[in-house]
């Protein structure tokens, strides 16, 4: 989606940081080709969030962000999206980085699930 909001830093430290976000979010849609339905949807939502950081030991960085996106132009749907990072650096300018991820729809397209879940493992090297 498209967003347009206004954030406020709760928490601005350096070593932490929490933020609140709210506004407005524009998305347009179109629905897989192997689903029942394969149209096309715009739609106007609302755009709320809740971001928090935190770096530990100068080597490790928690990141968590959860976005709820309230139907306005489709009243009683509601999206989720929920973001958990979880960064090591370790021997030098190696890191391993943990994601996990869920998306929410309480009104998914006929055919899909309500919750879009996974989660990916890096292993790297940063050079800087």
């Amino acid at each position: 989606p498209r967003r347009a909001a206004i954030a406020r830093r709760q928490i601005f430290t350096n070593k932490t940081n929490l933020n609140f976000v709210g506004g407005l979010a524009y998305t347009r849609q179109q629905d897989a080709a192997n689903t029942t339905s394969t149209s096309q949807n715009n739609s106007l939502d609302g755009a709320l969030a809740v971001q928090y950081s935190t770096f530990r030991f100068d080597s490790m960085t928690f990141d968590t962000t959860l976005w709820v996106y309230p139907g306005i132009t489709t009243p009683g749907r509601l999206r989720m999206t929920f973001n958990q990072n979880i960064y090591y650096k370790f021997l030098g300018d190696f890191y391993v980085r943990l994601s996990f991820y869920d998306n929410y729809d309480n009104q998914p397209v006929v055919g899909a699930p309500t919750n879009n879940l996974g989660a990916t493992t890096t292993l790297g090297w940063s050079f800087h």
